[in-house]
């Protein structure tokens, strides 16, 4: 399983691990287009603004092994960063 963490804070979003890297980054830019054609959307990503977000590809971060994806949100005020980390299920 694979587990959404914005600016190193774990959140409740969840992938398989079938997930591929195209496939969480598709869902992200589906989160951002929503929040700007939605004004009722959920501003999951905590941003201060989602006009005009855009979404920066990052590399595995290699100085921890159990991130699977990086990428960065970045808007005109801010911008978070995104880790796609895998964790074991415990049952």
């Amino acid at each position: 399983m694979r587990r959404l963490v914005i600016n190193n804070s774990s959140t409740d979003i969840f992938f398989s691990k079938e997930s591929t890297q195209e496939d969480i980054i598709f869902w992200a830019y589906q989160v951002l287009y929503n929040m700007n054609t939605n004004v009722d959307a959920e501003n999951i990503f905590m941003l201060n603004e989602s006009i005009s977000c855009g979404i920066t590809n990052g590399l595995k971060n290699i100085n921890n092994p159990n991130v699977f994806l990086q990428f960065i949100i970045r808007g005109d005020e801010d911008y978070k960063i995104i880790d796609i980390i895998e964790i074991e299920t415990v049952l």
